[in-house]
């Protein structure tokens, strides 16, 4: 497989900038799975037609241990179950990189390619390690009028309460001035985020500090 960086892809950074997760997400949120710790809302805003879910819970794993955990992008099909493929593809610099993934979207649909531009930093306010990220149909293949492209966004937000446990916090975020694809609105089902959160607490992190697997 090859994959090449366009220039296109380039502009997916100013949108973290100008549409940032949470200012995309209104204030109304429905509990649908409160499961072994973990915590999933979901949430459709008809006016802006945009449609989130977040997913909370706290893990045994030390901050810096799953810093090296997001940083790894080629592991992620290991504890995110809707990505079966995933590799850098153009890095900025260690804080700011874009990759792509292979997104299993169930039989009979076909496996999605997309392009996500990453940008991890500190914030202060919220004394949490986050990961953004942002990826737009306007830069895929994908037929029909580019001027009506989805826009799907990634908050990861890593919250040390100590320094043995970490708070996270997940958001994913879709929205579109016109109807919102079906291939995208099956990556809004409850359950990837409740098994990609409940992944993260079985991890198993061993004598060194980097090192993770499921049990």
């Amino acid at each position: 497989m090859r994959v090449t960086f366009t220039l296109t892809s380039v502009i997916l950074f100013t949108l973290i900038v100008k549409l940032p997760v949470y200012s995309q997400i209104p204030s109304e949120w429905r509990q649908v799975i409160d499961k072994n710790s973990v915590e999933v809302y979901l949430h459709h805003c008809h006016e802006k037609n945009v449609r989130a879910f977040r997913a909370v819970t706290t893990v045994s794993i030390p901050i810096d241990s799953l810093e090296d955990l997001f940083d790894d992008v080629e592991e992620y099909p290991n504890w995110q179950p809707g990505i079966k493929e995933a590799k850098v593809v153009h890095r900025t610099s260690d804080s700011r990189y874009h990759f792509f993934s292979r997104n299993h979207q169930g039989w009979p649909a076909k496996d999605r390619d997309l392009m996500w531009a990453v940008e991890k930093s500190w914030d202060d306010l919220s004394a949490s390690l986050v990961y953004d990220q942002v990826c737009s149909t306007n830069t895929l293949p994908e037929k029909g009028n580019p001027g009506l492209a989805s826009q799907a966004f990634v908050s990861w937000r890593l919250h040390p309460l100590n320094e043995t446990e970490t708070k996270i916090t997940y958001n994913f975020t879709i929205q579109q001035g016109g109807r919102i694809p079906n291939w995208l609105l099956a990556m809004m089902s409850a359950d990837e985020p409740y098994k990609t959160l409940a992944n993260l607490k079985n991890l198993e992190i061993k004598g060194d500090g980097n090192s993770t697997t499921l049990d």
